[in-house]
């Protein structure tokens, strides 16, 4: 907006430092905002959203749906097969047609077979491979759709000027174009698994493989049209430093990327591997106009973003489960469970216009961006026991305990904790290769808890129980969260512990059932 728009002339004089006649990206992140705001002594003038027209809007989502499915027993077999095919219609709030898929697009097969092996129902083999179709959040329609909505300027403040930087809404400024190669998110699910019931033991023994990938996004030209601006962050973001374009000399094996314009080949291969995050120009061909015109509205300001699939962009789960359960007899039973999970991927978007396809350094077809999902567990257990005694008195223990969860080095951006890109020198370049998403995991915590239950019938339909729960029984208040990085949780700093499990507590209750 500032490098095309004349109104911002003497802002655009004060940023571009290097005097190239356009406004980099790292110039513009080198921009502190130091303008006090005089309503609020103490804070600075940065961000406002102004509404500048109000109407409603209502865009709209089509579907037409085929369903076919049926199943077979042959023997001790039985077979289900089906398929499913969706056509998708999404609609601006005028009317127009924003993209369109077909059946053939969306079509979702699945297969389910069981085995029981001896016909008796105790000893069972089975197996599920399916696919879903994950159709974008009405939310995303709307983004892209709300061309008579109300119309708000994204404003910040640079050298005592207010710079609109984004017009939401209205048909003025299109907030995002739907690209003609984008698919609906799917997943891919296989699941396998043995039960055998042995009369007083039942063992049950499940395998599951899961795979989301045709992650939808959006994405600003600004960074990914041009190898340039990705040059840029990339300096900026991983402390390269130097000029765009200026790659002579062998650099220095010790110093700071940063403290000299020259790159060795090693950084010289870093900032490649961001240049090629560019997408061609066919890319943002959608709504009737081709990629080059598409590209052509963006630098005048016509249309904000674009709605494409995240490029190398996947989630994969896969987990192993294995449950032994004791039927009660001889008035105890219980079970025991234990569950193994490998989490990995690059992109915890969800079809919600995240980080993803705005800022490079979260690209998920760089090293540093994969690696263990945020939030997973690698393993977690749980076991339980009773004994009951026959005038109607229980006792019962439970025993939980997991490995932690998975959480990277982090940064705090519009309230978020974002991953950290890692700042490299000419000596540690080796850092851009590894896999830092979820490189952290949180201690592992485990908690027991008891239980003691009467019970009594008062009469042929009504029943009677008094109980006291006693949630973590031996007061253990473990830590269950981590700082991830520097001001990421006010007041504590990175590793630190922020959260803790709950101290010992009981409950005392009472229940009538009729």
């Amino acid at each position: 907006m500032i490098n095309n728009n004349a109104t911002y002339s003497a802002v655009k004089a004060f940023l571009d430092t290097d005097h190239s006649g356009a406004v980099s990206n790292a110039e513009l992140s080198n921009y502190s905002f130091s303008e006090v705001d005089p309503a609020h002594p103490g804070t600075y003038y940065g961000y406002r959203t102004i509404l500048t027209g109000s109407a409603s809007s209502t865009p709209k989502l089509k579907t037409f749906g085929v369903y076919l499915q049926d199943q077979w027993q042959i023997g001790h077999w039985n077979l289900t097969l089906g398929v499913r095919g969706d056509d998708y219609k999404f609609l601006a709030d005028t009317g127009e047609q924003l993209w369109k898929s077909s059946l053939t697009d969306n079509l979702a097969p699945r297969l389910g077979v069981s085995w029981d092996i001896n016909g008796d129902g105790r000893t069972k083999l089975f197996g599920f491979w399916g696919r879903y179709v994950d159709p974008m959040k009405l939310d995303m329609v709307s983004f892209g759709g709300s061309l008579t909505s109300s119309v708000r300027n994204e404003d910040i403040r640079i050298n005592n000027t207010w710079v609109t930087e984004n017009v939401r809404g209205g048909v003025a400024v299109r907030d995002a174009l739907l690209v003609d190669s984008l698919k609906n998110p799917k997943t891919d699910e296989l699941r396998l698994g043995f039960s055998r019931d042995f009369g007083k033991y039942t063992l049950d023994v499940a395998g599951t493989y899961r795979h989301d990938f045709d992650i939808v996004e959006d994405w600003d030209p600004g960074t990914y049209a041009s190898a340039d601006a990705l040059e840029s962050e990339a300096r900026g973001t991983m402390g390269i430093g130097g000029t765009v374009g200026q790659y002579s000399g062998n650099g220095s094996a010790s110093a700071a990327y940063n403290s000299s314009t020259r790159l060795d080949a090693n950084g010289l291969a870093i900032i490649n591997a961001w240049r090629a995050l560019v997408l061609p120009v066919g890319f943002w061909a959608g709504g009737g106009k081709t990629g080059a015109q598409n590209l052509e509205a963006y630098g005048n300001g016509e249309v904000n973003f674009f709605l494409g699939n995240l490029p190398g962009g996947y989630r994969t789960f896969r987990s192993v489960d294995v449950t032994l359960t004791r039927k009660l007899e001889n008035k105890w039973g219980g079970f025991a469970s234990a569950t193994f999970v490998s989490a990995t991927g690059n992109s915890l978007s969800s079809g919600n216009a995240d980080f993803q396809g705005d800022l490079a350094r979260f690209d998920p077809r760089l090293p540093f961006t994969n690696g263990s999902l945020e939030g997973s567990p690698d393993w977690l257990a749980k076991s339980n026991l009773y004994y009951k005694w026959d005038n109607g008195l229980m006792v019962s223990m439970t025993y939980n305990i997991n490995s932690g969860y998975h959480y990277s080095d982090s940064f705090v951006s519009s309230n978020r904790a974002l991953q950290a890109t890692p700042k490299v020198t000419s000596a540690t370049t080796s850092i851009f290769y590894q896999q830092l998403l979820g490189k952290n995991r949180t201690p592992v915590v485990r908690q027991m808890d008891l239980r003691v239950q009467y019970s009594a019938n008062f009469a042929k339909k009504m029943k009677g129980e008094i109980y006291l729960d006693i949630f973590n029984a031996f007061n253990t208040q473990q830590p269950t969260d981590i700082a991830e990085g520097t001001n990421v949780r006010p007041g504590f700093g990175p590793g630190q512990a922020y959260a803790y499990q709950a101290p010992l507590s009981m409950r005392i209750g009472a229940r009538l059932k009729f």
